[in-house]
């Protein structure tokens, strides 16, 4: 990125999802493939709109195991992220 003059944009440090106290939160680890799944969320602004990009992760082997793109974030988009297959 430096060769090409490119530079990060520093981000909001608030955040934008509050966990639930009374939900389990798993430990982050997972001892076998399909344990484990989570989805990971972004975001960028475009000339016209918003443009969202969810990746569906399974955290054993550490693979992207589906994503999804939209210009509308619902919670269907990212709950279909790890259960989508990846275009091959």
């Amino acid at each position: 990125m430096r060769d090409q003059g490119l530079q990060k944009v520093p981000r909001d440090r608030k955040k934008t999802v509050i966990p639930d106290p009374a939900q389990p939160c798993p430990e982050g680890q997972a001892d076998a493939p399909d344990k484990l799944r989570f989805a990971d969320s972004s975001y960028v602004q475009t000339a016209l709109e918003m443009a969202y990009a969810t990746f569906g992760i399974n955290v054993f082997p550490q693979i992207i195991i589906g994503w999804r793109a939209s210009t509308l974030m619902t919670v269907r988009f990212v709950l279909d992220a790890p259960n989508r297959p990846s275009a091959a």
